[in-house]
């Protein structure tokens, strides 16, 4: 497959699949906004926010079975169709609020079909991404659509405040469904490998196969599971935040409501600048070491968190901890990326992200309950500590593969 691949990273077809996912993560970040003051503002509800939340979450659930249909369909049409669909559902949602026939029901039922179509276009952009770059740009080509993500929506969500004002809250609809048709006009321009045309059969009896073999695969494969895992852990300790972060900036800043922002603000700014560390580190270092790297500096920003009581220490802190995620992040989704058949690979990063659907709920709850019973720097040390153990934990996997792989055990 690497005669597919151009010899360098900006080629013209990673460049037309970036310049479509950056204009379409822009029309996500509208759609974040507006989506959210659209359902306020027909309800009067605070709650609905929740309720919306919820059902984009459980489509992910069904994740493996996600998978199975990724790894046997077309990639090209699976992935312009889904775009397509999209783009369509949303511009006939806007269609609707022009006539005066928006209902709420509209909008549920419009966060069920995206998380669904998520769930099978997320994994199969893992899986193209390392059809079109050189093998050794691959961290770099990661690095640049996390960044391009992050970048897009810290502007679009600004961009959208102003804009929505001008044009109306729902008008987001239009746009991000004008996005996703865009992006599918690109995709239309990208060159895939003939690998990625294939399609089998979709007979529910052979996708329900596919699924456990996938989940078995995982369960299997030491590095596959380890990784998984540690893509739940990531989120079960960073997922919190928006639920200590106010109460840390309250009682023990004093920051109040603009601390709290402030917070919200560092962690993004960190999760930016991480990525182009990693970008930068590219394979300089194994992704063992940038792994248990990222962990340990995890460690020290949650003690760091734990100890402090004035606001400018607390973000220097919180950057850190968004640019250690990332640290862990890139290198952890290049490696699946290289070491799943490419077979496997849809069902593998879908799996992944019903893992991490799980984390973020939990890692909620048990943060809500702590805080009950605990002070917020009892858990940042607990938070630290266990990341400590992770770090124990990951550098003495990473030992074992090597005396296997050194001593002829692993093919």
């Amino acid at each position: 497959m690497s005669d597919e691949r151009s010899a360098k990273l900006w080629n013209r077809n990673f460049v037309i699949l970036w310049a479509g996912l950056v204009q379409s993560y822009m029309g996500d970040a509208f759609l974040a906004i507006g989506l959210m003051w659209l359902a306020l503002q027909m309800t009067g509800s605070p709650a609905v926010a929740g309720v919306v939340l919820a059902l984009e979450a459980i489509p992910k659930l069904f994740g493996p079975l996600a998978g199975a249909i990724v790894d046997r369909a077309n990639k090209r049409w699976l992935m312009i169709g889904t775009d397509l669909m999209r783009g369509v559902i949303l511009i006939v949602l806007f269609g609707l609020h022009l006539l005066g026939w928006l209902q709420i029901w509209h909008l549920y039922v419009l966060v069920v079909i995206l998380g669904a179509l998520s769930i099978v276009y997320d994994p199969t952009l893992r899986v193209i991404l390392p059809t079109l770059v050189p093998d050794e740009t691959l961290p770099r080509a990661n690095s640049i659509l996390q960044a391009s993500l992050q970048i897009s929506m810290i502007a679009g969500t600004t961009l959208a405040g102003i804009v929505l004002v001008a044009l109306g809250t729902p008008s987001a609809l239009l746009i991000d469904g004008i996005s996703f048709l865009g992006l599918a006009l690109a995709l239309w321009f990208v060159r895939f490998p003939p690998a990625l045309l294939q399609s089998t059969g979709m007979q529910a009896s052979q996708v329900l196969r596919d699924m456990f073999a996938g989940v078995r695969f995982i369960i299997l494969t030491q590095e596959v599971l380890t990784l998984t895992f540690m893509a739940f852990f990531l989120n079960l300790v960073l997922s919190p935040v928006n639920v200590i972060f106010p109460v840390f900036s309250k009682d023990v800043l004093g920051g109040g409501v603009t601390g709290f922002g402030l917070l919200a603000s560092a962690i993004a700014v960190g999760l930016l600048i991480g990525n182009v560390i990693v970008g930068v580190i590219g394979d300089w270092l194994s992704y063992a070491w940038t792994i248990l790297i990222g962990i340990i500096g995890m460690v020290v920003m949650l003690a760091g968190l734990s100890m402090t009581q004035a606001l400018i220490p607390a973000l220097l802190m919180t950057t850190g901890l968004g640019m250690m995620a990332m640290v862990i992040q890139v290198p952890m989704i290049t490696r699946l990326q290289r070491i799943v058949p490419m077979n496997y690979q849809g069902r593998v990063f879908a799996t992944v992200n019903a893992v991490v659907t799980i984390a973020i709920p939990l890692a909620a709850v048990l943060a809500g309950q702590a805080l009950v019973a605990l002070p917020v720097p009892v858990i940042f040390r607990a938070a630290a500590l266990g990341a400590l153990v992770v770090a124990g934990l990951w550098l003495g996997l990473s030992i074992r593969s090597r005396v296997k792989i050194s001593s002829g055990a692993v093919p």
